[in-house]
């Protein structure tokens, strides 16, 4: 029944939302993409950017996924794996892509080497097609690792606002995910929730509005392409900036794509650690609300990276 219902929603979409409509004319494929074939999945390369295809958008966990690409495993996930032997959470997404009819699926943990800085480079700078190109983003939104899957035995009389109960909306990296993917398909631990372009809705319906209060801004999450673009940047880097990251170092890295996506909307702008230079002194009136028990702490690796004492990314809140 939730497929079904999940079906029923991306054919509407697809269909009837003309704000979901986006031109992908020319966007560059993503470099490697998993094959679902039967019971298996095998890595590709010189994927053909028509393919329709989805993204998985999941927590690492502490220990990170159980199978991963690297020089060690890439002739084998070239070969072909068993869907079964992949972590439960890439497993449920190649289910949901099965029965959404995509046949193609990116998953980073498997789809960039994890042993190489230069290929992280590299899918970084793409990220923003990555997403913006895909079908839809199964996103685990309840899952705290890539071993819990995407369904959920375990029924919750937690509040849909309880911000604990969605460790995925937790995480900085998934922050431009959101932004970048014209449909997200959110899997929470007793229903599902819709995210596109258009709007937002939920299984039982009358949580929509509880979904929502669970951003860190009460207005909504996408911004419209008319909308002022300082402006844009300034709420992004408002609900960004209260994310979570494993390593501080990818403050900038994580939010990128996004900043790759606003360039185009700031012509002849500069974009400078966080910060644009055409509004360079605005940009500096940045500041922190602290809750109770925070404080602001100097980033450890201030000393390892640019990362000027003027920029709003060269603090981050401390418990």
């Amino acid at each position: 029944e939730a497929m079904a219902t999940a079906r029923r929603w991306l054919d509407a979409c697809k269909n009837k939302h003309a704000l979901c409509e986006r031109n992908t004319y020319g966007q560059e494929a993503p470099k490697r993409i998993l094959e679902i074939d039967g019971e298996h999945v095998r890595l590709c390369e010189r994927f053909q950017s028509w393919l329709p295809y989805a993204c998985l958008s999941h927590c690492w966990g502490s220990r990170g996924p159980l199978m991963k690409l690297n020089s060690g495993t890439y002739s084998t996930l070239r070969a072909g794996v068993l869907l079964a032997t992949l972590p439960k959470t890439f497993r449920d997404a190649a289910f949901v892509c099965r029965h959404l009819g995509i046949r193609y699926i990116w998953i980073d943990a498997l789809c960039i080497l994890q042993d190489s800085d230069e290929d992280w480079e590299e899918a970084a700078a793409t990220m923003a097609g990555t997403y913006e190109g895909a079908e839809i983003t199964i996103a685990a939104t309840w899952s705290q690792d890539s071993d819990n899957g995407l369904f959920s035995r375990e029924r919750t009389d937690a509040l849909m606002t309880d911000r604990d109960s969605w460790p995925l909306l937790e995480r900085a990296w998934v922050f431009q995910e959101r932004k970048m993917s014209s449909r997200v398909l959110h899997f929470g631990k007793e229903q599902l929730f819709w995210e596109c372009d258009s709007g937002r809705v939920s299984e039982c319906s009358h949580s929509d509005n509880e979904f929502r209060n669970l951003e860190p801004s009460d207005e909504d999450f996408r911004s419209p392409d008319d909308e002022d673009p300082e402006d844009a940047w300034r709420r992004a880097v408002q609900q960004y900036s209260t994310l979570k990251l494993t390593y501080e170092k990818d403050r900038l890295p994580a939010i990128s794509a996004y900043a790759k996506r606003m360039q185009q909307l700031r012509q002849g702008d500069v974009y400078i650690a966080g910060m644009w230079l055409d509004s360079l002194l605005t940009d500096l009136s940045w500041s922190f609300t602290l809750n109770s028990g925070e404080k602001l702490e100097p980033r450890p690796d201030r000393k390892e990276a640019f990362t000027p004492s003027w920029s709003w990314i060269s603090v981050s809140k401390g418990v």
